[in-house]
């Protein structure tokens, strides 16, 4: 079953609140093109590890979809959006499948979903700490980025989706250490 987060062809000033999922505690959106998957590293864990984009609900958090475009501009651009960016995100943007992952919900996009939110947050004139001028494209973004020491999301890197588990071998992890 698809689901469109709060989808409609004009962009309104507030968006009325997607009333599925009320008890969510975080959300995300996960960017592939069913081969690959975005991914970033989560500088502050105790262990840092690749994860995906998304975090928890704020009190000033309309919905779950609010949260989970809100966390990709934080953690990706490295702001804190606008209502009107995540207004015009959630008017533009037609998630792929929405899935309810024990409170977590993973909106699920393509990449040409993700170079439609780069076009926006560029349109909204952000600047971003992560980059010298906003990506336009899916390279652009894993490779000109430049992580902060306050970033919670430093590096970001494409992963295959298959096969699962992934580890990563031990004398790779040699060559990484020795880089």
């Amino acid at each position: 079953m698809s689901f469109f987060c709060c989808y409609s062809n004009t962009v309104q000033s507030n968006p009325e609140p997607y009333a599925t999922f009320p008890s969510y505690t975080s959300a995300g959106v996960t960017f592939t093109d069913s081969t690959s998957v975005l991914a970033g590293v989560q500088t502050f864990k105790t262990l840092p590890c690749l994860s995906g984009i998304g975090g928890k609900r704020e009190r000033s958090d309309v919905d779950w979809c609010h949260t989970a475009w809100r966390e990709a501009v934080e953690e990706l651009i490295g702001v804190v959006p606008s209502i009107r960016l995540l207004t015009n995100i959630r008017s533009s943007i037609r998630s792929d499948s929405v899935v309810d992952r024990s409170g977590y919900i993973m909106i699920r996009c393509t990449f040409k979903d993700l170079e439609t939110f780069l076009r926006l947050c560029k349109a909204e004139g952000i600047s971003s700490p992560y980059y010298k001028t906003l990506p336009r494209t899916v390279a652009e973004l894993v490779l000109n980025r430049v992580p902060t020491v306050q970033g919670e999301i430093g590096a970001l890197a494409l992963l295959p989706l298959r096969p699962l588990p992934l580890i990563i071998d031990k004398q790779f992890q040699g060559d990484l250490r020795t880089l």
